[in-house]
């Protein structure tokens, strides 16, 4: 049995995390989103993701800073 890639999105954007979610789902990939970097965080305490896309411009902490706090999370 394969396992699905995981994607996890981090994005403040409903519309967008809709619009890309719904097409990576579409494409066979199991998503996970969430609109701060505190959620993706806690998401990714649950479970380990194979590629995170994350938003730059996030309204506390950009993109880089989330990326920091999430590999302190899981460095892989």
């Amino acid at each position: 049995m394969e396992t699905q890639a995981s994607v996890l999105i981090v994005d403040d954007d409903p519309d967008l995390c809709g619009w890309l979610g719904g097409e990576l789902k579409r494409q066979g990939y199991e998503v996970a989103i969430a609109h701060n970097c505190a959620s993706a965080r806690e998401l990714l305490a649950r479970q380990p993701f194979n590629l995170a896309l994350i938003d730059y411009r996030l309204p506390t902490k950009d993109g880089l800073e989330t990326l920091k706090e999430l590999r302190e999370v899981d460095p892989d």
